[in-house]
């Protein structure tokens, strides 16, 4: 089972070197105590790092803008296309708004797209003359060599394959471009205490510890616990004058690639189709993505080699897991985390993640004003928040058989 490996960071906090700052009663940035944390316990919190935002977040809604390449295809199901007559034909499209994909303009006199029209019934190439109200306008049999098809009872497609452009025009074709999305989280703050009275320090331990520093190293255990599970599951809500606001997670901001399987058992198909759609997307290189899973699924994704294995009457280990899946659409590590359901598997491209503190928000501890010389109180706190950029570069499949296998 491969171990992630903690990812760069940043601190920040206050400089205690300068001679004249008083730091007695600052509260403690110990945000660095999360390195310490066991990568098997918190492994997707050790892969993405502490503080690994794009960019450093200084208020409590955390913004940021996204952009797409521009579609270069469409589909249709207009009866216009079923004949093979060549002539001009206006295709309706299936997409309201896929007709700003596409540029048109008569032929000769500018820039248009050439056009691929193609379904189960056969292929055709055309220019495009123009574009309007979600439709598109071709020429039909213009360019020798591409015949009219019918495409009668097929879905048609249509992609863009390049551009018209006369030698010794000028003229400059009509601007495309996508709009750009207000993409957000807010910020969540964790919190946690320990109090501990005078008696408890001084009681004989059986085993030798310091009390205090004993919590202490729960309580880091347990914040890194809170990230992690917030990071996968967390939902979003802003913050009032009454409530705290709520960071959303990576399972919360998913809505294109999720594939609900209804107890369905996982199959190499399920992963390679997951794997196609955040790959059609732009999803990350060969070592970019990951996919996390509990204990049922990585067992499941073990049984998925056995038809190919092959033992001999020497072997005498038993036992069997499945790191690494390649496909043609790139690869997948697979790490177990005890904190994902175990219906599910969370497949993300860890180049567009993110995760990190409000500035001066880090993970912190502050000792509490006595009350009583009897007691002592430490808080401790962080506020943190998690960007999860193209959502569509990353995938969620969901309620998968946990038995049976």
């Amino acid at each position: 089972m491969p171990i992630v490996q903690p990812s760069a960071h940043f601190t920040y906090g206050y400089d205690n070197s300068a001679t004249t700052y008083d730091g007695a009663n600052e509260a403690l940035d110990i945000s660095s105590v999360l390195d310490t944390l066991a990568p098997t316990d918190v492994p997707l919190l050790t892969l993405i790092g502490r503080d690994s935002l794009r960019d450093p977040c200084v208020q409590v809604k955390h913004e940021w803008l996204e952009d797409e390449i521009r579609g270069l295809s469409s589909s249709s199901t207009d009866a216009d296309l079923n004949d093979a007559i060549e002539d001009s034909t206006t295709i309706t499209l299936a997409t309201a708004g896929d007709y700003l994909k596409f540029r048109g303009a008569a032929v000769g006199t500018g820039p248009c797209d050439i056009v691929r029209i193609y379904s189960t019934a056969g292929m055709e190439i055309a220019p495009v003359t123009g574009t309007a109200d979600n439709t598109i306008t071709v020429t039909r049999g213009y360019f020798t060599g591409s015949d009219a098809v019918d495409h009668s009872g097929y879905t048609k497609y249509i992609e863009i394959i390049g551009t018209f452009q006369p030698q010794g025009k000028t003229t400059v074709g009509t601007q495309r471009t996508t709009i750009k999305a207000n993409k957000y989280n807010y910020t969540q703050i964790f919190e946690d205490s320990y109090s501990a009275n005078r008696t408890q320090q001084a009681t004989k331990k059986w085993l030798s510890q310091n009390e205090r520093e004993y919590q202490f190293g729960l309580i880091a255990k347990n914040m890194g616990r809170l990230f992690e599970r917030t990071l996968l599951y967390g939902e979003r809500i802003a913050p009032s004058a009454s409530t705290g606001g709520t960071m959303q997670g990576i399972v919360g901001t998913l809505s294109t690639n999720v594939y609900d399987k209804a107890q369905a058992m996982l199959t190499e198909v399920h992963l390679r189709d997951a794997l196609e759609d955040m790959w059609d997307a732009g999803a990350g290189d060969d070592d970019g993505v990951y996919a996390f899973v509990n204990g049922p699924q990585h067992i499941r994704i073990g049984q998925l080699l056995d038809p190919y294995r092959q033992a001999g009457y020497s072997d005498r280990v038993l036992g069997t897991w499945i790191d690494r899946y390649r496909t043609p659409f790139g690869n997948v590590t697979f790490v177990l985390d005890r904190h994902v359901d175990k219906g599910d598997v969370v497949i993300i491209d860890k180049s567009r993640i993110g995760f990190g503190p409000l500035v001066g928000g880090a993970l912190g501890m502050s000792k509490i004003a006595q009350t009583s010389r009897e007691s002592e109180t430490w808080q401790w706190t962080g506020e943190y928040t998690c960007e999860v950029r193209q959502e569509k570069a990353h995938a969620y499949i969901t309620d998968l058989a946990q038995t049976g296998f």
